[in-house]
């Protein structure tokens, strides 16, 4: 800190002087032994002025310094409020209560297991909450509201399955990789997090040492404990360090402290895009934190409710108005390449390309904002296809965050696409348990699985991890786990279900009709027989209810529509040419400043049509198929075991100038019903692509087996009557769509 303001001082304050100044009028503070004028900045501090208040006339330097760096007091204070040195001698020494909870947290310290007995990250979590505090416990492992997101950024992980490869030569496994420019020895960094002295007394400088001895590169927090200065002063020559940045209402602030990183060596400038206040995090709230303030960029006048918790009351200095135009005065500011920390959808990720940024980290912020955001790796295994399909997957590199605690983790994410995942709170967890080699064996454990993992998976680089060593199906919301084949199996059990309720819905009248006719015997007989006949449909609408498969049915069309209403994102078969043409005619029609999506619908040109029949001909040259109409009829013919099989695809304008497809066997009988209803079922129904490659399908009936119970599908078996949508692997790093054929009664 420095203090050249008083140099001229002879005489040292005393103890009972600066304790004189103990109320909002006239508040004097001491920390590392110098007296500070406070009064006028009570109002501004972002931690409300009750914080500062209960150590006026004080020493608070044990409060102080956990969360706040040292030059925080010479950024933020007139120098004139500076009133020199205090004879510590003078100063009267609180008594300090005895506090049952942490002398049981000292017995634990004793008690708690050596570091050799830690094996994995979890581990280290596990020791972390015996040992810290319970105010920064309750910071580092708070989520948001419910929690869930925090939950499920780990879990989602675990749907992921590998799809090893075999008989590779992994003697030598190098794991390097190349992350904005700056090599590394393995694809993960060290991201940001606040208040690393709430868990250590040195604070992130801990996680600086540990990074450079792994060559691990460390993102440095805008919330540090210790300043950034000092953190960069840590880093050895040649380490690398990027900065994440939460913006402030001062843009000339922002400024300072972006072009001061950029001067001191800073590769990357990491702008916090999804916090425009910070979430809700109960546990943090409830943890009544009333001793922290932090090293924020206040400016203003904000004073902040402590019962809100460590996160608001650090936070208050957060502009809210960040927004996609705001992209261009960074990049002139500094010539550091930007990246988007905080994406959270696929159009998101579209715009960040658009606009020219280096990168994004699909983030949710360690499940710590907005409840219910889905964890990155779900949003990576969306975004990466649509990049690959646009062709940009080299223009933009994506990161993800958010629950990652084994090398396993890490070789998912990789596969799916990101260039390298972040890691917070393991190492922070690491560190207030066991210090620097703490921070070093979490590193090497993470380096020992990856190398392990690699070779068990079949890859010996970084670049050989792709998707198609990955089983993402898990992934998948209810609607996208369902193909063409298991949906036409339910819509049959529905109908069947449907009928059964039309047949009771007649019951009563049936019962009744007897006796509108002359009393007999037989008047009697058909009573009887009505309500036998009722019972027995009642049964079976009751057997057909309880079924478990109907059951399944019905339980996964209420989480599919519950997730996704209108059901446009049923499944995760790409698009070819329509679809797409849609999205980006939504995306033009965006009007200016509002940023509301006008729907414009899809559009197909005769020209769009004609180009999509002449690709499938090249593809399927025994097919034949006649555009016809001005392209407003599509004929496709071929012939199919012993059946010639006759499809029509109408294309209809409506007088919104929207499309619609409309495709149908032609023919009155099985099978041709059947392939209808099929076809008709089709997942991408506005497609044309999709529909044509769907059709073409059935061409290979003949002498194929059926998926499922392996019987040849021809004269003596029974008639194919659906198709089954398939992902699989091809030579290239993406896969494709195949179909299978299945009988209706094997689904």
């Amino acid at each position: 800190m420095n203090h050249d303001s008083n140099d001229t001082q002879k005489v040292k304050l005393t103890g009972e002087q600066v304790a004189e100044h103990n109320n909002a009028e006239s508040c004097w503070v001491i920390v590392h032994g110098r007296a500070y004028d406070v009064t006028e900045f009570l109002p501004e501090h972002p931690g409300g002025q009750k914080i500062i208040l209960k150590y006026a006339g004080k020493d608070s330097t044990e409060a102080f310094e956990p969360i706040h760096p040292p030059d925080t007091l010479d950024k933020y204070l007139d120098k004139s409020k500076h009133l020199g040195e205090v004879d510590m001698n003078t100063v009267k020494e609180e008594a300090k209560e005895v506090d049952p909870d942490e002398e049981e947290r000292q017995k634990r310290i004793e008690r708690m297991p050596i570091l050799e007995q830690c094996y994995n990250l979890m581990d280290f979590e596990a020791v972390a909450r015996k040992v810290m505090k319970k105010t920064a416990w309750a910071y580092y492992s708070s989520g948001a509201d419910d929690e869930i997101t925090l939950r499920e950024n780990h879990s989602a992980f675990h749907k992921i399955w590998f799809r090893p490869r075999v008989l590779i030569d992994v003697e030598k496994v190098d794991m390097s990789t190349t992350m904005l420019g700056s090599k590394c020895d393995i694809p993960f960094y060290v991201t940001a997090t606040a208040l690393g002295k709430l868990g250590n007394p040195e604070g992130e400088v801990v996680l600086t040492r540990g990074a450079h001895k792994h060559n691990v590169i460390q993102m440095i927090p805008t919330l540090a404990s210790c300043s950034f200065d000092e953190i960069m002063d840590e880093a050895k020559d040649g380490q690398v360090q990027w900065l994440q940045l939460y913006v402030n209402k001062d843009r000339e602030v922002t400024k300072r402290i972006v072009q001061h990183a950029e001067k001191r060596g800073c590769k990357g400038l990491f702008i916090t895009v999804d916090a425009p206040q910070l979430g809700r995090r109960e546990k943090d709230m409830r943890s009544k934190f009333d001793d922290v303030g932090s090293n924020v960029q206040s400016t203003g006048g904000d004073n902040v409710d402590r019962s809100q918790g460590a996160a608001r009351a650090i936070s208050s200095f957060i502009d809210p108005s960040l927004s996609w135009k705001d992209i261009p005065w960074f990049r002139s500011i500094t010539k550091m390449p930007i990246i988007l920390k905080g994406v959270q959808c696929v159009e998101d990720v579209i715009r960040a390309v658009e606009v020219g940024v280096a990168g994004v980290v699909l983030s949710n912020h360690g499940g710590r904002q907005l409840d219910f955001a889905r964890s990155g790796v779900e949003v990576l295994a969306e975004v990466m296809p649509v990049l690959r399909a646009r062709g940009w997957q080299d223009r933009i590199e994506v990161y993800i965050d958010g629950g990652v605690r084994r090398a396993t983790d890490i070789i998912k994410a990789v596969a799916l696409g990101a260039k390298g995942v972040g890691i917070g709170r393991p190492f922070l967890y690491a560190m207030s348990a066991y210090g620097l080699p703490g921070v070093d064996r979490a590193m090497q454990l993470l380096k020992d699985e990856m190398e392990m993992n690699m070779r068990l998976i079949g890859a010996s680089s970084i670049a050989d991890l792709n998707p198609s060593m990955l089983d993402t199906r898990g992934l998948t919301q209810p609607g996208a786990g369902w193909d063409e084949a298991q949906c036409t199996a339910a819509l049959a059990q529905l109908e069947q279900l449907q009928a059964q309720i039309n047949d009771m819905r007649l019951a009563i009248p049936r019962i009744i009709e007897p006796f509108r006719r002359p009393r007999s015997s037989a008047t009697y007989k058909l009573y009887v027989e009505g309500v036998k006949g009722s019972q027995n449909n009642l049964n079976a609408l009751t057997k057909q209810w309880k079924d478990p498969d109907m059951q399944s049915t019905f339980e996964h069309v209420k989480q599919s529509f519950g997730a996704n209403a209108d059901l446009s994102e049923s499944v995760s078969i790409p698009s070819h040419g329509w679809v797409e043409r849609a999205r980006k005619a939504k995306e033009s029609s965006m009007s200016k400043g509002s940023e509301k999506i006008d729907d414009a619908g899809a559009t197909l040109s005769e020209e769009d049509i004609s180009r999509i029949v002449v690709d499938f001909r090249k593809v399927h040259p025994t097919l034949k198929v006649e555009a016809q109409d001005d392209d407003r009829s599509i004929y496709m013919r071929f012939v199919s075991g012993s059946l010639m099989l006759k499809f029509r695809i109408g294309i209809e304008r409506e007088a919104n100038g929207r499309y619609k497809l409309n495709a149908e066997c032609l023919g009155t009988a099985e099978p041709f019903l059947a392939i209808t209803r099929c076809i008709a079922s089709r997942p991408n129904a506005d497609d044309l692509r999709y529909l044509l490659d769907m059709i073409a399908a059935y061409k290979t009936v003949k002498g194929t087996s059926c998926a499922r119970c392996g019987k040849l599908l021809d004269k003596s078996a029974l008639t194919p009557t659906a198709r089954r949508s398939k992902q699989v692997a091809s030579t290239t790093e993406t896969s494709q769509t195949i179909w299978e054929a299945t009988h209706e009664g094997c689904i």
